[in-house]
């Protein structure tokens, strides 16, 4: 009962709280920037809500809002016609309330039938990416959502705040492989057993596309669906199961290729798991060091015994090699 009256007060709120103009009857103008609204005298509706025959629309910067907007901290979605949805699920798949504020994750019905330590991992919702963010310094790549995939929103839905039903076919695909992994995974592992489990369990399962580039080669289905793929689309893979085995995992990349970067014990490691045959320690076992003299750094590599710093010449030893 309480979150009802909570509800309906907040409904309150927010209406009272938008700037209707019913006392200015007026039109819908389009031109090729989008949608504006003239009123009877000639003036264009400023910015902030507006109420036009019982429907809530959102102008910004002159014109009607389409998609996610935030406003005084909640989510609102407006939609293919400009008007706010109200106690309906959004096309991305989030549920509104009766006032149009998204209702959060408690209004996912979980159908995933299992959970995780991390189910309430916190997040927000990016109404620019129309995506849960889980961590802003490794989630916003452009990888992540190429090809008619979301990584994050299969991540969501392992994490059951995004309702299964949601993903499309693809990414359904994704989720039930990924909960294959995750349904005998030992939660209790240590950070590098995590990194070295989901590194060995790509690598027995997928090989390196040497064929046509197609769209599946830079994608998770790839991976674990086709069998195959290029270093995007393990560079994809690695991040996913690896926020779903609880580690911070990013994409690295350069104009030709991408892998990973995962923090192990509080230190970010480098790996690739798009190099088939080559054992996870090649890369967590490599250390990171910083010249003494001139701070340049430089991480060994597994095998090498020793390197040179370019700038001052001084050769230092590799304190991990054996």
């Amino acid at each position: 009962m309480k979150k009802k009256w909570i509800r309906i007060t907040a409904l309150s709120l927010i209406l009272s709280s938008m700037t209707a103009v019913s006392a200015f009857a007026g039109k819908w103008a389009g031109d090729d920037n989008g949608w504006r609204y003239v009123r009877d005298d000639g003036s264009y509706q400023g910015d902030g809500w507006l109420e036009d025959k019982g429907n809530w629309y959102y102008i910004s910067n002159g014109y009607m809002k389409n998609g996610w907007i935030k406003d005084n901290g909640k989510d609102y979605f407006m939609g293919v016609t400009g008007a706010m949805l109200r106690d309906a699920i959004t096309p991305d798949g989030f549920k509104v309330g009766s006032d149009g504020a998204w209702l959060g994750p408690e209004s996912v019905i979980d159908e995933r039938g299992f959970t995780t330590p991390y189910d309430n991992h916190s997040y927000f919702l990016d109404e620019n990416s129309l995506e849960l963010i889980y961590d802003a310094e490794t989630d916003y790549a452009e990888e992540l959502g190429r090809w008619g995939m979301s990584d994050i929103r299969v991540l969501a839905a392992l994490r059951g705040v995004y309702p299964v039903s949601g993903l499309n076919e693809k990414e359904a695909a994704v989720y039930q492989k990924t909960a294959e992994f995750l349904s005998d995974f030992n939660y209790g592992l240590s950070d590098r057993e995590k990194a070295e489990r989901v590194y060995e369990y790509i690598q027995e399962r997928a090989v390196y596309d040497t064929g046509e580039f197609k769209p599946d080669s830079d994608t998770i289905y790839g991976v674990l669906v086709l069998g195959k793929s290029e270093c995007v689309g393990f560079a994809r893979t690695y991040k996913l199961l690896s926020n779903a085995a609880g580690l911070r995992c990013g994409i690295s990349d350069n104009a030709a290729h991408a892998w990973n970067r995962v923090m192990i014990d509080g230190e970010w490691k480098g790996i690739d798991s798009s190099t088939i045959g080559m054992s996870s320690s090649f890369y967590l076992d490599r250390k990171g060091f910083s010249c003494p003299i001139c701070g340049t750094s430089y991480v060994f590599g597994a095998r090498e015994s020793a390197w040179t710093c370019p700038i001052c010449g001084i050769e230092y030893d590799n304190p991990g090699f054996q």
